[in-house]
């Protein structure tokens, strides 16, 4: 937001002279003077810069706005300057874009949050008040950083322990005694996850762990972009949901294994899916990914040998945690599925199969709650896809 602001304004001096004539005036009763050009960049780009976010990019939630927010609240206090009376609208909408975007997190919410809004929306009133506010927007790149860094830091060492109060809350508890565990437990470990895109809290309390998510084909550390552009992955066709599973179309156990053996695993978190995965991925009847059973199939052994994995579960029963021994050989008679998918995601499974509405859907028997509730609908008809 610093970086943006402080380009505008650079651009807007340059402009400012041959512009200045011809803006019109924004206000037509007590106050003549036209709208400078910095300023009016400025309400420009912070408008065109919250609808890109909220309207054009792909994956939005409240926490990624903190940019576009930023610039509202100035842009707001630069109207200020021109038309006063708008002063308590203004703090009014400011109030109200809290309530929307932060309100939900509940106690988790950082107490460095509330002050940060309080710094700026003081600062705010101080611009639109002060005579000649240049320096406060040249010097803005520098200020602005500081104020963030100081807040987050008094935070961080006096305030509530924020790893507690989210793992405490109601749509985190599913994970949450798990995560617990792992932060007075494992120190140093290496831990491969699946079932939900939340590894930050396996890092532990303090980042010693080193926290993966292996894929069960090669490569052991390929990107998303490594298997959406196979193709294996093209031939399926264009999937119906943003986010794809595309490392997942092939699945092999014997693959896995060599790739957690490669990067030294000593212990898989398997996790029940989050409700917004459930359309991506396959999972069984309880949310689980095909990764649950393989493990549950390593749990077993002969009776003189060790298991190459074993299993801890945590209440209320949504987080599986095992611990390996890669270094066990595998016991004869164990079969491990491979999954080969001849479908993208939930959607195209329900096309393919023209399963009746309310029936649960092929391969994916939790995710039609989740498509009737977000009324989410194929992007491709049955006869066109290739």
């Amino acid at each position: 937001a610093a970086s943006l602001v402080w380009t505008v304004w650079r651009c807007g001096r340059v402009l400012h002279a041959k512009l200045r004539s011809g803006t019109a005036s924004v206000s037509a009763g007590a106050s003549r003077r036209p709208l400078p050009c910095p300023l009016l960049l400025m309400c420009v780009s912070a408008a065109v810069t919250f609808a890109a976010f909220w309207f054009l990019l792909p994956f939005q939630q409240p926490r990624f706005a903190w940019g576009p927010m930023v610039l509202v609240i100035l842009c707001g206090a630069a109207i200020l300057r021109l038309l006063r009376g708008l002063a308590v609208v203004v703090l009014l909408l400011t109030v109200v874009i809290f309530v929307v975007f932060f309100a939900h997190e509940g106690p988790a919410l950082p107490s460095g949050v509330g002050w940060a809004w309080l710094a700026l929306l003081v600062l705010a009133v101080v611009w639109a008040t002060k005579s000649r506010p240049q320096f406060f927007v040249v010097t803005m790149p520098a200020w602005l950083p500081a104020l963030f860094f100081t807040v987050v830091m008094v935070a961080t060492v006096g305030g509530k322990d924020v790893r507690a109060a989210t793992m405490a809350r109601p749509n985190w508890r599913m994970l949450g005694a798990a995560w617990a565990w792992v932060d007075h437990n494992l120190h140093g470990a290496r831990i491969a996850y699946v079932g939900n895109n939340v590894p930050y809290f396996l890092c532990g309390q303090r980042l010693e762990n080193h926290v993966f998510y292996v894929p069960a084909r090669r490569p052991a550390d390929g990107c998303y972009h490594d298997f959406a552009m196979l193709p294996q992955t093209r031939a399926i066709g264009p999937p119906d949901m943003s986010g794809p599973a595309c490392d997942r179309y092939v699945m092999d156990p014997q693959e896995w294994l060599e790739n957690l053996m490669a990067l030294r695993v000593d212990y898989v978190f398997v996790s029940a899916l989050l409700p917004g995965l459930l359309p991506s991925y396959r999972h069984d009847a309880e949310g689980f990914t095909i990764e649950r059973e393989w493990l549950d199939v390593l749990c077993q052994a002969s009776p003189k040998a060790r298991p190459i994995a074993q299993l801890q579960v945590f209440a209320p029963g949504s987080v599986r945690l095992y611990k390996l021994d890669l270094s066990v050989p595998m016991p004869p008679g164990l079969h491990l599925r491979r999954v080969v998918q001849d479908e993208t995601d939930a959607l195209a499974r329900l096309r393919q199969d023209r399963t009746p509405p309310g029936q649960p859907i092929r391969d994916y028997p939790l995710a039609r709650r989740v498509i009737d509730e977000e009324g989410l609908r194929p992007l491709i008809d049955l006869p066109t896809r290739r």
